[in-house]
């Protein structure tokens, strides 16, 4: 298992922060991973410990259109084109943790059963947020897609060498500066509220 921990200062209010990430998560998520087209609440009521929804993403990174919300409502991704069909994929996420204002869970059950865990811990930094974010994944998922980076690329050994040896410090940028994002996002779309107490 690959184990990942950083975390970010973000210049709002917990209350404002756990509400952008968690309490409002169908609409948000978009926004902040922006290769997520579409994210549906599949149970009832407020977001809490359960919580499930589905959601479609696009496989490769970078901004995509996700304004086509009732397009994706009731895809099938299997009646697809298979070219196209290999570009998205469907996940479904479960809220496994939630405490308002401290703590948010979720498990991520992407195709082939591959899960990862990602964990938003919460607290006062003077008057911002500081956020600690876990994730945790099956390192076979990064594996194969350097074992196919590498086929790609001839199959020679000092490139397989070398996906291997900057997977980690590669993966690690990537989280951070998803964080990164995240900040930029919730700071531009939140005004300053109430200093936390």
């Amino acid at each position: 298992m690959a184990d990942f921990k950083t975390e970010i200062v973000i210049d709002r209010p917990v209350a404002q922060v756990f509400n952008f990430l968690a309490t409002n998560f169908e609409a948000n998520l978009p926004k902040v991973e922006t290769n997520f087209l579409y994210v549906e609440q599949l149970t009832e009521g407020e977001v809490g410990k359960g919580t499930l929804f589905r959601a479609i993403r696009a496989k490769k990174d970078g901004e995509q259109d996700s304004s086509n919300r009732d397009f994706f409502k009731d895809l099938d991704l299997n009646t697809l084109d298979p070219e196209l069909r290999s570009e998205l994929e469907e996940i479904f996420l479960e809220v496994t943790a939630f405490e308002k204002d401290r703590l948010f869970e979720i498990v991520r059950v992407g195709e082939e059963n591959k899960k990862i865990l990602e964990n938003y811990s919460f607290s006062p930094e003077n008057k911002g947020t500081k956020v600690f974010y876990k994730i945790n994944f099956d390192s076979s998922m990064v594996r194969g897609d350097l074992e196919k980076k590498n086929r790609e690329l001839g199959n020679s050994k000092i490139t397989n060498f070398a996906l291997k040896l900057f997977a980690n410090p590669i993966l690690k940028s990537g989280v951070k500066n998803g964080l990164k994002t995240m900040k930029a996002i919730i700071e531009a779309e939140l005004k300053p509220g109430p200093t936390n107490v």
